[in-house]
């Protein structure tokens, strides 16, 4: 699910970062102080629940959208006790998130979605929103795969990143 909401996301102009984990996501929200974070309740490490009340505690009031199984109304007051805008059950439509992310976006004053990320290592150049590559100002033609693999290593701005991280994010 956290690759096809990605994929979903990132077609739609977004920049998508994930975490896998509870603990990654708590890391990942401080280096990246995101727009808003789309959570599941059901993370390794550190439960949903605890990363949106340490998240809170933190001080940190960044809009947080719950996606989870978890859908009895216990859990989703619980949720929203504890500083989530928005709740969406499982099983759900991924334009009706892209309609729930619209709608928080436009709540926290973004006006539009944010614009497309434009890469740039080297010479080489990749913006996201035309899918299109230059290196030295040429255009370069790539494969679907190809272009899938050179963002995931241009989003590690230069971290290493393992054979299974890029089989998981690029090949699901």
């Amino acid at each position: 699910i956290v690759s096809l909401v990605r994929t979903y996301l990132e077609r739609e102009g977004f920049e998508v970062v994930e975490a896998r984990d509870g603990r990654a996501a708590l890391a990942s929200i401080a280096r990246n102080d995101p727009l808003l974070v789309v959570l599941d309740l059901m993370l390794p490490l550190m439960d949903g629940m605890q990363l949106l009340r340490t998240i809170r505690e933190e001080g940190n009031t960044v809009p947080v959208l719950i996606l989870s199984a978890r859908g009895d109304e216990t859990d989703r007051l619980r949720g929203f006790r504890l500083g989530a805008a928005d709740y969406v059950v499982k099983p759900f439509s991924l334009p009706e998130l892209l309609a729930r992310v619209a709608a928080m976006l436009r709540r926290i004053g973004e006006q539009r979605a944010p614009a497309p990320a434009q890469w740039k290592f080297g010479e080489i150049e990749v913006d996201t929103g035309t899918h299109e590559v230059r290196r030295a100002g040429a255009p370069v033609a790539l494969r679907p795969r190809e272009y899938d693999l050179l963002l995931a290593l241009l989003r590690r701005e230069g971290r290493v990143a393992t054979r299974t991280e890029l089989l998981h994010e690029v090949w699901s």
